[in-house]
């Protein structure tokens, strides 16, 4: 098991960046709202990568560009 802040202090390899995305994903978190939920490893792995490539704004939602036009189904 690895400590709450591993990610922040110890570089990882893949393999242990893994395992430790797998652990937090076991566990429930409490978003901002107040709301717990469960996230994937995948969803984890995202935001983890999303974050290292382009910062912190990389994790905000970003405008659809197709905000406005019609979509046909």
């Amino acid at each position: 098991m690895f400590p709450a802040h591993a990610s922040a202090t110890v570089r990882l390899e893949y393999g242990d960046r893994r395992r430790y995305f797998e652990e937090v994903s076991a566990r429930t978190h409490q978003m901002p709202d107040g709301r717990h939920v469960a996230l994937s490893v995948r969803t984890i792995e995202i935001w983890y990568y999303a974050h290292r490539t382009d910062g912190f704004e990389a994790l905000f939602p970003r405008e659809r560009r197709d905000r406005g036009n019609s979509r046909a189904i």
